[in-house]
């Protein structure tokens, strides 16, 4: 169940249409990524490679975001002339 979970939050961070861009880059089909994701019975052969993709692409997804978030209170700060 814990395993279940962690792939949940890893898919909540994932960008759209992500399960095609990782089964490009991991080399395998997009049936191949959804199983995996979803802690489905699969074939070895390309599992540790899609979870460090989606791994990947989620902690990137993560920069974005926390990027955006600095950005923004670096600007409402620099908008309200308040200095932090």
């Amino acid at each position: 169940m814990y395993m279940e979970n962690q792939l949940e939050t890893i898919k909540a961070n994932l960008p759209y249409g992500y399960e095609k861009q990782i089964a490009k880059e991991a080399g395998c089909s997009q049936g191949t990524v959804h199983n995996i994701l979803n802690n489905k019975p699969v074939s070895a052969r390309f599992k540790t490679k899609v979870l460090n993709i989606a791994v990947r692409m989620a902690n990137e997804s993560l920069e974005a975001t926390k990027g955006v978030s600095r950005a923004a209170a670096e600007l409402e700060t620099l908008h309200h002339g308040t200095a932090s």
